[in-house]
């Protein structure tokens, strides 16, 4: 049987085209989903108005939730109709870094194991990827909220690297959807005082209503000035940025204590560091450490959709818009308005 799927296509900056594809039949233990949900991440915005794509090649979407359409021989935990979440990264759970709890690093999880991603009607998921990352969701998680699994269990991770511990003090610089995801996150895991930087009205309503402890517009008030004052003139325990700023970045040098921690979330240029002038005793004088984090483990992807399911993370809150696949282009360009976007979700 052929199977065609109507997928987002990459033409040029801002050139997005829904046209056919051919999915595959699922050979042994490979699966086909119908996607129902796909969330829009800002990477896939960046890559589409940077040109960051090969040309004539699908969009991808990793924020996936559907239904499993169907099953390749030897599978007999999932069946057609199991509505579920993929992972589209898994790791091997074999290699040097995964033996030392690195599965991010690992070769293999950094090939994406679904094609051609969730800005599709379709998806084939591979044998290592139907073994080891895909999970039912709960009867009352509804698909759009489950595509946020992935968003989540990514500051899951995040912030356990971070070494966040209970009761810690957290500045979040932005409050996009990522922003206030880890904002529920850091709560979840024990952070005490929360305190967000934003230049949008909007998006600081949201941050107030989900539980933040100050949110402020870094605009017309001064950031250190806040934080020094909310923590006994020390600074907070931890500063995420999740702005790829020069003035995100210099908040965050202003606004950590010394033997504190910056997280780099945002996906900052290669540039960045060589370019900006900043005083590097701050590592060695103040001890100030600098952690990245990368993606997700599946054991972070199944915590994540269980935070979605008991409430603990609202994810729902941060949709403000909903685009057909067909109109996929119109969301990456609604996104630049700040003032109204927050989160999209694509349903194919």
């Amino acid at each position: 049987m052929e199977l065609r799927a109507r997928a987002a296509i990459f033409y040029g900056p801002s050139d997005l085209r829904v046209e056919d594809l051919e999915v595959q039949e699922p050979g042994s233990c490979e699966v086909l989903v119908r996607v129902r949900a796909c969330g829009l991440c800002s990477s896939d915005i960046q890559r589409v108005l940077n040109g960051r794509l090969e040309v004539g090649k699908p969009v991808g979407g990793h924020e996936i939730a559907g239904e499993v359409f169907k099953v390749g021989e030897g599978i007999d935990f999932i069946s057609n109709g199991d509505r579920v979440v993929v992972a589209h990264r898994v790791p091997c759970f074999k290699c040097h870094y995964c033996s030392r709890g690195d599965e991010e690093q690992c070769e293999l999880y950094r090939r994406v194991g679904v094609y051609p991603g969730g800005f599709s009607e379709y998806i084939w998921a591979s044998p290592h990827n139907v073994l080891k990352g895909i999970f039912r969701i709960p009867r009352a998680v509804s698909f759009e909220a489950a595509s946020f699994t992935e968003p989540v269990a990514d500051c899951l991770k995040a912030l356990r690297r971070s070494g966040l511990t209970y009761g810690d003090s957290i500045l979040i610089i932005g409050g996009g959807a990522l922003g206030l995801l880890h904002l529920q996150v850091a709560r979840v895991l024990g952070a005490d005082k929360i305190m967000l930087s934003e230049h949008h009205e909007n998006r600081i309503k949201l941050a107030e209503e989900l539980g933040v402890d100050i949110a402020f517009d870094s605009r017309h008030q001064d950031t250190r000035r806040i934080v020094l004052s909310e923590t006994s003139n020390r600074g907070v325990d931890i500063v995420i940025l999740t702005v790829p700023s020069e003035e995100a970045f210099l908040q965050a040098l202003g606004s950590v204590r010394r033997g504190g921690k910056i997280l780099f979330f945002a996906g900052f240029q290669h540039t960045f560091l060589r370019e900006l002038r900043f005083d590097p005793s701050i590592f060695s004088r103040d001890e100030v450490w600098f952690i990245g984090s990368y993606c997700y483990s599946p054991a972070d992807f199944r915590e994540a959709l269980g935070l979605i399911s008991d409430g603990k993370v609202k994810v729902e809150r941060l949709i403000t818009h909903r685009f057909p696949l067909q109109r996929i282009s119109q969301a990456i360009e609604e996104s630049r308005d700040k003032e109204k976007y927050i989160k999209a979700v694509v349903i194919p």
